[in-house]
């Protein structure tokens, strides 16, 4: 009755979003995703392996047009993979959005380096930094294939956006701009003692038990101790942004990891710094995502 519930939410907020995804958070591998209004036919996407890097560039279904001078990164949830774009309505919903106004959709890269990773100068569980070998030669790769673009973007999702918090958080100047679609933003270090990680269970009516240590448990692998989580964690990485590139984030108010309360701080903070950022909450469980919303805004800073 949990997942019908949220299903019935999402069919509604689909006719008013033009689309979301219904996220079961048992699993956090099962995601049900209903797509209304403005979809059409999907990319066609070429995947190719590098080392630990899989990655997929997309190109735009028939009759839409793509601008070849810029990229979009798209970073996937936790138990994605780098297919992700193209298995959610997000793809169908972006290039009909601009197809609709005869707008070129700039072209779309997703990039995985398995179902659950971080961008981390910790070494991750193959013995590799991962941040600085998708900026430093991961990225240029791609670029190389396709060209260095003269704007990049990223789209982050959940894990995500978590990822790609980071990265326009430290390397402002490489981007133009960030969807951060439910971030994985706790309000406290996922290293923080057990009293105080059920007490923000409680404020935030989370699932201890469930969801919040399963959502730690993954990132410890990758986050290298306490020290290295304060100095990588978005909401400490925030206090010091002088200048970030135009952000959206959607956050979901009974998100079931209790991130909502970490988007608004972030939020908050890059507000008060006076930065380009744009809140959107909404109703729903963890990753009720409206697409259109996303996508107008894109549109609106790109053009």
């Amino acid at each position: 009755m949990r997942v019908l519930g949220r299903a019935a939410i999402c069919a509604v907020s689909a006719f008013l979003a033009s689309g979301c995804a219904v996220h079961s958070s048992r699993s956090y591998r099962a995601l049900h995703f209903v797509s209304f209004l403005n979809s059409g036919p999907p990319p066609v996407a070429q995947c190719r392996t590098r080392g630990e890097l899989r990655y997929c560039v997309h190109t735009a279904p028939k009759e839409a047009e793509e601008d070849l001078s810029s990229i979009l990164y798209f970073l996937h949830y936790a138990g994605g993979s780098e297919k992700s774009w193209e298995e959610l309505p997000f793809s169908r919903v972006y290039y009909a959005y601009f197809r609709r106004r005869n707008l070129p959709a700039p072209k779309v890269v997703s990039i995985s380096y398995g179902p659950y990773w971080t961008l981390s100068d910790a070494q991750s569980e193959t013995g590799e930094a991962l941040f600085p070998a998708f900026l430093q030669r991961d990225m240029p790769f791609i670029e190389e294939e396709l060209g260095t673009p003269k704007r990049r973007y990223l789209w982050g999702m959940s894990q995500g956006g978590l990822n790609a918090a980071r990265l326009i958080l430290r390397r402002p100047e490489m981007f133009d701009g960030a969807i951060l679609s439910c971030p994985a933003l706790y309000s406290l270090s996922i290293y923080a003692p057990e009293e105080q990680l059920r007490a923000y269970a409680l404020r935030t009516k989370a699932d201890f038990d469930g969801s919040v240590m399963w959502g730690i448990k993954a990132l410890l692998p990758w986050a290298g101790g306490p020290q290295a989580w304060r100095m990588e964690d978005p909401l400490n990485l925030v206090k010091e942004a002088d200048h970030v590139p135009p952000i959206l984030i959607q956050a979901n108010r009974r998100d079931e990891f209790g991130f909502f309360e970490g988007a608004e701080i972030f939020y908050r903070e890059l507000k008060r710094k006076r930065q380009s950022v744009t809140f959107k909450p909404h109703f729903g469980g963890h990753c009720v995502v409206g697409i259109t919303q996303a996508v107008r805004w894109f549109r609106e800073i790109r053009y």
